[in-house]
């Protein structure tokens, strides 16, 4: 079974050493789909989270040119 806060607490310790987009856009989608089992606090730890991804996949667009 997938724990929720597990996947949070996972992506948000990794989202800055990842270092493809593929692997940002994984992690993204995982957070996404426990997103509606978390409790609303959680959930907006889960924006962080995902905010912080988003930049973590810009940056690593931009370096590619």
């Amino acid at each position: 079974m997938v724990e929720p806060i597990r996947v949070l607490q996972q992506a948000a310790a990794a989202a800055d050493s990842l270092s493809d987009a593929e692997t940002v856009h994984k992690v993204m989608d995982e957070v996404e789909f426990v997103f509606e089992y978390l409790s609303p606090e959680h959930q907006n730890l889960a924006e962080q989270v995902l905010e912080q991804l988003r930049q973590r996949l810009a940056s690593l667009e931009s370096a590619q040119g």
